[in-house]
């Protein structure tokens, strides 16, 4: 039997780098996810401007952002980032959830969007969703793009 060196998906560690301006919340989502199987925190910052010239070097395979942030919003640093590194799956991980925030960040590049009152095992389950090329959502978010495409679909229907 051959056997091949490159790891199965589930046997891969997935990297993850986090920029976030909220020192608190950088060290408590490096600890999850330094001390989760599977998962290695490879950098936390806390501006994209700080966090952008270590991308290549640090290879994130996921990047945790924030949208509000002191220098650029996350939303446009998503769009910066998918523009370089088109391969880097963004996760937006905010307190944000409104629909143009939501949108916006869709329409840049974001894989996917959580609320930071996410628990850890359901964000763990996120990073690994976007990672394997899923589009992770909290639930109140989903809903919310659902809502959206329904409206849609209602308004063509009216016209």
């Amino acid at each position: 039997m051959n056997q091949s060196s490159k790891k199965e998906p589930h046997e891969q560690t997935i990297r993850v780098l986090i920029v976030d301006d909220d020192t608190e919340i950088r060290n408590g989502l490096r600890w999850v996810i330094d001390h989760s199987p599977g998962f290695s925190c490879v950098g936390t910052y806390g501006r994209f401007d700080d966090a952008l010239p270590n991308i290549e070097d640090n290879a994130p395979d996921v990047v945790l952002m924030d949208i509000g942030m002191p220098d650029k919003n996350g939303i446009e640093s998503v769009e910066i980032l998918k523009q370089r590194y088109p391969e880097i799956h963004c996760l937006m991980l905010t307190v944000h959830s409104d629909d143009e925030k939501i949108f916006q960040s869709l329409r840049v590049g974001a894989v996917g969007y959580l609320l930071k009152k996410t628990p850890p095992d359901a964000l763990l389950a996120a990073i690994r969703d976007a990672y394997a090329g899923g589009a992770p959502m909290s639930t109140e978010v989903a809903r919310k793009v659902l809502g959206y495409f329904q409206q849609q679909k209602n308004d063509k229907l009216s016209a």
